[in-house]
């Protein structure tokens, strides 16, 4: 486009010089002026720019300037169409408000973002609603398990391409917990125990830092499909065992299981989602 930009300005102003002779030399006899002409140039954006000023066009040269007018009118009017033709190309990418839905290790999700420059966003996000039921054995005991999935974050997203990759960064506010209830006999420790017990286990920092990597799909103008992948740095479970009834536990047997359930623990959690968004 700036090719033709320059090209169009040089041609204005070749016929602008040409037609000035000519004018001079009609203006040496007593032919009245007889048609009006102008100087064509563009500006950017693209737009005519036409300086009007009388003379004649008897001239031979005048006739074949105008023909190089036209020709120049004709490439900027195509010109002038080119914003439009790119506007009619935006996506979702390029709209900075963003409201989505989606699942997640964190539950349902709820989520803005907005994207105030081609690097940097910001979003926030709240999820829950998704609950698991199990059977399974912790630390050697059967348990009716319950897993309750839930937590909210805020966090920056980085974009280092200026493309649909981002890699992000927050802090993670946790409501997922495991909760389960087991009815003996089972064994504690070295003993056996005809109880029945609850446990519950969730991660040992409520607000933890987390990072994940993303990717973008745009889906039209007004539609955005989205994917991240990453980890919650937890620091290790928090482990609650609770005596419902039966036979009485001994707290060193107590203590004893709730050490080998944290001896298995992991001190990231991980985070996975998916997500649908409109965007304006």
């Amino acid at each position: 486009v700036r090719l033709i930009e320059h090209w169009c300005i040089l041609m204005a102003a070749r016929c602008y010089v040409r037609l000035s002779s000519a004018d001079k030399a009609c203006s040496r006899t007593p032919s009245p002026p007889r048609a009006i002409h102008c100087a064509l140039g563009l500006s950017s954006p693209p737009s005519l720019v036409l300086a009007l000023r009388c003379s004649n066009w008897g001239s031979e040269h005048g006739v074949i300037e105008l023909r190089n007018l036209l020709r120049i009118a004709l490439v900027a009017l195509a010109m002038s169409a080119v914003p439009s033709v790119l506007a009619a190309q935006t996506t979702a990418l390029d709209k900075p408000f963003r409201f989505s839905v989606g699942a997640s290790t964190a539950g349902i999700k709820l989520e803005a973002a907005y994207r105030f420059s081609d690097r940097w966003a910001a979003r926030a996000w709240y999820g829950q609603g998704i609950t698991i039921f199990a059977d399974g054995s912790v630390g050697g005991i059967p348990y009716d398990q319950t897993l309750n999935l839930g937590g909210a974050a805020a966090n920056i997203d980085f974009y280092p391409f200026r493309n649909r990759f981002r890699i992000s960064g927050g802090a993670f506010f946790t409501d997922t917990f495991l909760d389960g209830r087991a009815s003996g006999p089972f064994e504690v420790g070295d003993t056996i125990y005809n109880s029945t017990i609850r446990t519950k286990i969730e991660l040992k920092n409520r607000v933890a830092p987390f990072v994940s990597v993303g990717y973008e799909i745009p889906i039209g103008e007004n539609f955005l499909f989205t994917a991240d992948a990453g980890v919650v740095y937890n620091n290790g479970l928090k482990v609650q065992i609770q005596e419902l009834g039966g036979d009485p536990i001994d707290i060193t047997d107590i203590l004893s299981e709730i050490a080998e359930i944290q001896g298995n623990d992991l001190p990231v959690y991980p985070f996975l989602s998916l997500n649908l968004g409109f965007v304006f």
